[in-house]
């Protein structure tokens, strides 16, 4: 039987291919009669799976603890976000929370006005809703006339939500 060449370079400079263990075998003919196929070692299959496990985990904190992706599902924000854009949420910054109860981390940041923030949808948890926050705790909202206004002063737009100096309304 003829032996064909193995095209695959040797080595390149300080990189070296590994041994496999079909380089043993020859192509287009399969595994000797009598031989039988060699699987990895214990040791081998035990760093795949903890390589495969670290990173698992590695995505599953990056996940819950510091940030998520997200597509923006509605067009209530038009002004300044866009349907389907695709956003990163921040979430260390406002006390992720621990998975599996109900308790948060504590928060480096305080919600202030003029912020966007992302919550789920009380009736579909699936979907991320942003929104712009127009008052925090202790401020009075109202509406008169499509005209926000937050703590008796009007807020020049709801993209803003800075206030502006007092203005009149009819």
């Amino acid at each position: 039987m003829p032996t064909v060449k193995d095209y695959r370079p040797a080595s390149t400079g300080r990189f070296r291919r590994r041994a496999s263990v079909f380089d043993s075998i020859p192509f287009g003919d399969s595994i000797p009669f009598g031989q039988e196929f060699q699987l990895p070692s214990k040791r081998r299959r035990w760093r795949i799976v903890w390589r495969i496990l670290a990173v698992v985990v590695s995505i599953a904190l990056v996940y819950i603890f510091i940030g998520e992706a997200a597509v923006v599902p509605t067009a209530s924000m038009e002004g300044t976000i866009l349907v389907g854009d695709h956003i990163l949420l921040d979430k260390f910054l406002y006390g992720p929370s621990v998975p599996f109860t109900s308790w948060h981390l504590p928060t480096r940041r305080a919600v202030r006005r003029g912020s966007i923030i992302a919550f789920k949808f009380p009736l579909d948890r699936r979907l991320n809703f942003l929104k712009r926050v127009a008052a925090v705790g202790g401020d009075t909202v109202e509406i008169r006339d499509d005209i926000l206004f937050v703590n008796k002063i009007a807020v020049a737009s709801p993209t803003s939500a800075i206030p502006i100096a007092k203005r009149t309304v009819s």
